[in-house]
């Protein structure tokens, strides 16, 4: 149940609540409603849980994919006889690389910030080095929340 809650969505964590706050709400009610309520809870915990043990193995995985390519970068960056042009190939491809296959995931909003973010150089503001983080980030989980939607949605044919 932890490591359930530890992976949960902040949307997620909210409807738990939601549906708590209904059990107290309602625990002067007859028995009945009661556990009606405590059912409620238990299923959207299930259903919860579900899409957690699909999301850990996805999150794992982008995580894994983002340190591979920071060991790249890496590399480069460190190693004392790549040229100036090389380490600013590998700026570029760990600033632009990530949002490739993301930029669907971001609103209109996002994309005009990204494109404005990408512009600005990286080393002289380290705000913009975050706030690129952020969006990755968000579209990173919206992108992963689609792959689990797929998954269950795949389940749910085979159960039929």
């Amino acid at each position: 149940m932890e490591r359930t809650r530890q992976f949960m969505t902040r949307e997620e964590v909210e409807r738990m609540g939601e549906r708590q706050t209904a059990i107290e709400r309602d625990r002067y009610k007859s028995d009945e409603v009661v556990k009606m309520r405590e059912q409620e809870l238990m299923d959207e915990f299930r259903e919860i849980k579900k899409r957690v043990e699909k999301r850990v193995p996805l999150m794992e995985a982008e995580k894994k994919r983002g340190e591979e390519q920071m060991r790249e970068v890496s590399a480069i960056l460190d190693d004392p006889e790549a040229e100036e042009e090389d380490k600013g190939r590998a700026m570029r491809k760990l600033l632009h690389d990530p949002f490739k296959d993301l930029d669907e995931f971001l609103t209109d909003g996002e994309m005009h910030e990204l494109n404005d973010l990408k512009a600005r150089p990286v080393d002289t503001d380290p705000m913009v080095m975050s706030k690129l983080q952020n969006l990755l980030t968000k579209a990173t989980e919206r992108r992963i929340e689609r792959q689990i939607d797929e998954l269950l949605d795949r389940e749910d044919d085979v159960l039929v």
